[in-house]
């Protein structure tokens, strides 16, 4: 992974993620690892193109269909390295719809 990494503390949690873009003949892929130290969270990633995807986070074995997730959007800056990440909701509560999560209002 690059070095470029994100992190992210409060009293109960620590997350890091980390970014990089990677070349191919076919094109440029964005790749994101996300490593959670303080529980262990689902995590669902959709890569809707080379600019837009979600990433959700859910406690283990929840479904898609619950209003059990707290979900990110992360769109990438065509070719500038840049990303600009929001919360569903504008927040990070553990209270929207994985499978909605292209409906939702993000900020």
């Amino acid at each position: 992974m690059s070095d470029a990494a994100y992190r992210f503390n409060s009293a109960d949690q620590d997350i890091r993620l980390d970014a990089d873009k990677i070349t191919t003949e076919a094109g440029e892929v964005h790749r994101l690892r996300v490593a959670n130290e303080a529980s262990a969270l689902a995590y669902r990633f959709d890569e809707i193109s080379a600019t837009l995807a979600y990433l959700g986070h859910a406690q283990i074995a929840t479904a898609t269909s619950a209003a059990s997730w707290r979900i990110q959007k992360f769109v990438f800056g065509n070719g500038t390295g840049d990303v600009t990440v929001t919360w569903a909701d504008g927040n990070a509560d553990f209270d929207n719809v994985w499978d909605d999560r292209a409906a939702l209002s993000y900020s």
